[in-house]
């Protein structure tokens, strides 16, 4: 496979070709005339529709990396996503720094209501992959995976993939204080920051419109975003919940990605986007939901939450008392034997 580089046919297959131009493209991708370059092949290419989606992230990025930041792709849950911005300022002042961010359209709401501005967002997480400054800094990378492995830590002008399954270094050689791995330290470690920094508490749900007057309604959230965990907690559970709630004349809806079967005879599917769910959590009088990431941004509504751990070790590494330091969240563990006490202390 040939390229064309200042008019000369360059074979960039050739192992001592490529290692070359890796040398030193730290140092040419910043220099005036690559910036010109890029301009010139970037609308060349963009002339196809098919470029055309990428064009703005493409502009975007670019200016970024060359303006000293740290872009930081999200490509987890809703719970990451939330804890970076939480840190955030803490990670900027470790590092000396800022970081922008590439948010998902399912989680475009969480900079939303941390008010936060240096964010783009972004239909397919995997487009970072495709733009011209990401192949020119990181030779070769064809996936997130690429990218993390090439850029394990938070840096200027760099692209960082911000969860460690992404980030092989990372996954291998993790070591956190104690014996249990908790969320918080989980994130401390991903971000090179010391353990127990105190977060911004920046999450505000009074930057929701909420207007909407809904009487005598219990939310139910059944599902997290691990098909795993979701199944440990048996659906007859939540049809009790479900049907219990409806005899004493509660209006009860669940929240979901799909219609769950099992519950259409019991509650109404809340078919909307997670910033309407969020609307309709407010309102609700009790929100019952399996731990997922919906918890961590209810996680203010105190004792108007329910939260249900499909096991121990999930409640000890993911307690949201513990994790917001607070002790009036509702926190259950589930299991065969204990469903009467939980329905006890939710109905």
């Amino acid at each position: 496979m040939f390229d064309i580089i200042f008019n000369q046919q360059i074979n960039i297959n050739k192992i001592s070709t490529a290692k070359f131009l890796y040398k030193y493209c730290g140092l040419f991708i910043f220099s005036r005339l690559a910036k010109k370059l890029y301009r010139f092949e970037l609308l060349k290419y963009l002339k196809d529709d098919k470029y055309k989606k990428i064009k703005d992230l493409s502009d975007t990025v670019t200016q970024k990396i060359l303006d000293g930041y740290c872009v930081c792709v999200f490509p987890a849950s809703l719970g990451d996503t939330l804890l970076f911005f939480e840190y955030k300022k803490v990670i900027e002042k470790q590092h000396n720094l800022k970081c922008f961010c590439i948010i998902r359209q399912s989680q475009k709401i969480i900079p939303k209501l941390c008010n936060e501005t240096e964010y783009t967002i972004v239909d397919d997480i995997n487009l970072i992959c495709k733009l011209p400054i990401t192949q020119a800094l990181y030779f070769d990378a064809e996936t997130l995976q690429d990218i993390g492995n090439k850029s394990s830590k938070i840096a200027k002008s760099q692209i960082f993939i911000a969860h460690p399954d992404y980030i092989k270094s990372k996954r291998e050689n993790m070591k956190l204080p104690g014996n249990a791995i908790s969320f918080r330290e989980f994130n401390e470690y991903l971000y090179d920051i010391p353990y127990n920094s105190n977060y911004e508490d920046v999450l505000s749900l009074d930057l929701l419109n909420t207007e909407a007057n809904i009487d005598k309604t219990i939310l139910l959230a059944p599902e997290s975003a691990t098909a795993a965990t979701t199944n440990k907690i048996q659906s007859d559970f939540w049809i009790n919940i479900a049907r219990q709630y409806k005899s004493k004349g509660y209006n009860v809806y669940y929240n979901s990605i799909k219609g769950i079967k099992y519950l259409d005879k019991y509650a109404t599917w809340l078919n909307c986007d997670l910033e309407n769910a969020l609307k309709f959590a407010l309102k609700s009088e009790k929100i019952i939901s399996i731990r997922s990431g919906i918890c961590d941004l209810l996680h203010s509504l105190g004792k108007r939450l329910f939260v249900i751990y499909p096991d121990t070790k999930t409640l000890d590494d993911y307690s949201l008392n513990k994790l917001f330091k607070r002790n009036d969240i509702n926190e259950f563990i589930y299991n065969n034997e204990n469903t009467d006490y939980i329905l006890n202390n939710i109905l």
